[in-house]
């Protein structure tokens, strides 16, 4: 096993030793690299090797497969790490088992960290909590979604949640050619991103092919760094990264069809500021440079449109703010206007209510005052009504004793008389 790895290691630093034209690489990236060749770019050599798989630290963090087709993308992954790894499954490799999904991430500069797939919203705070990324770049494609049973929108609105920018540029996995061509537009969304002040999670779904390859072509096409010195950056941070280089290179060589004279104008200007300063180097990593730098002004003049259109929808943006805070502002004062009245209203309506309680409580009095009052003139009546029988019966008894003399005959006989 050790001797079958040391020579397929010998035998990768032989190819990478041969001219450009002779490396193997899939596809139509052969054809590109061969044309790189012939306008005087160099390949450059990987020299250094690095696990392709981290071991999972907890075998309860990785998820099962959700579907047929996520479990068939680990079983690739496995294969193409076997194959980076000579032909030989990695030392640390334990089975099928740590190619399923789990939430991981690695810190790649203070602004970009690399990692796997949000599967559910929860996923988007965690990453925040732990990472501080205020963006999420997405780079799964929509089958990617369906292998995964990922809902997408969900985990977009959490975002907006938490304060966390989702953006997604689909790439399909796996797809060469798409990634050759979707790459440039990921790395573009990633420049804005960052020079809009945010710290970048870029995940594709595993965070070891789509999102590795686009910081790698980041830190060469827009911060103007090398190659061989990226890719050997970026594996050192995140050991289980494996960016489709052919890929790479097709992008690249796009960015410069059509530019030869540019090329061949700015790589003269690069030799001759060589020549003058004495230093040491070639024509041909003069033409190299040159196309660097031209793609370096392609995505500085990419950034000032972007800027634009930043600018002009903040602009719109701003009017609508301000549209909907003076219609706001005028609410409340109406609002205010209502209330008032409204208290006014309540006021007189309490005022009233009062006045009718005081009334009903008078007249409740009143009402007491006239029962006791007839009462008292029952009473008095009666009493009137009692003292007239009485005085009347007193009357007759009167008029009967005065009745009576008149009645009498006259007394005779031996009393006294008088004259």
């Amino acid at each position: 096993g050790k001797k079958s790895r040391a020579g397929a290691l010998h035998k990768e630093e032989e190819e990478d030793q041969r001219p450009p034209s002779m490396l193997a690489t899939r596809g139509s990236a052969r054809t590109v690299v061969a044309t790189a060749c012939r306008q005087g770019s160099q390949r450059p050599a990987r020299t250094r090797r690095f696990p392709m798989h981290r071991a999972l630290s907890d075998e309860r963090e990785a998820v099962n497969p959700h579907s047929q087709q996520e479990h068939e993308a680990n079983e690739r992954r496995r294969q193409e790490a076997v194959e980076q790894n000579g032909g030989e499954e990695p030392e640390d490799f334990v089975g099928l088992n740590d190619w399923r999904w789990t939430l991981n991430w690695d810190e790649i500069t203070p602004n970009i960290w690399c990692g796997a797939c949000p599967r559910v919203p929860r996923d988007v705070e965690t990453i925040k909590e732990r990472t501080g990324c205020t963006a999420i770049l997405c780079l799964q494609s929509h089958a990617c979604f369906e292998a995964l049973g990922i809902d997408h929108p969900r985990i977009r609105a959490k975002g907006g949640d938490v304060g966390v920018k989702v953006v997604h540029v689909p790439i399909r996995d796996f797809d060469h050619g798409n990634q050759a061509e979707m790459i440039p537009e990921a790395v573009r969304v990633l420049s804005l991103l960052l020079k809009t002040g945010h710290k970048v999670y870029v995940h594709c779904t595993a965070g070891i092919n789509r999102a590795t390859l686009t910081v790698l072509s980041y830190l060469t096409f827009v911060e103007g760094r090398s190659l061989d010195e990226s890719y050997d950056f970026i594996k050192k941070k995140r050991p289980q990264a494996h960016p489709y280089l052919d890929c790479w290179w097709t992008a690249r060589s796009r960015f410069l069809q059509g530019r030869s004279e540019e090329i061949e104008s700015k790589s003269r200007e690069l030799y001759e500021q060589r020549i003058n300063s004495c230093e040491p180097g070639t024509t041909g990593e003069d033409w190299f440079k040159a196309e660097t730098l031209l793609i370096q002004d392609t995505y500085k003049n990419k950034w000032e449109v972007d800027r634009s259109l930043a600018e002009a929808w903040t602009a719109n943006t701003k009017d609508v703010e301000e549209m909907y805070q003076n219609e706001l502002e005028q609410t409340r004062l109406e609002a205010n206007t209502l209330k008032q009245e409204l208290n006014v209203v309540l006021r007189d309506a309490w005022v009233e209510l009062q006045r009718k309680e005081r009334l009903e409580t008078e007249m409740k009095s009143v009402n007491k005052q006239m029962s006791a009052m007839k009462s008292a003139f029952e009473v008095l009546h009666s009493n009137l009504s009692r003292s007239c029988e009485t005085m009347g019966s007193e009357e007759e008894a009167s008029a009967e004793e005065a009745s009576v003399p008149e009645d009498r005959p006259p007394r005779t006989g031996g009393g006294d008389s008088f004259a």
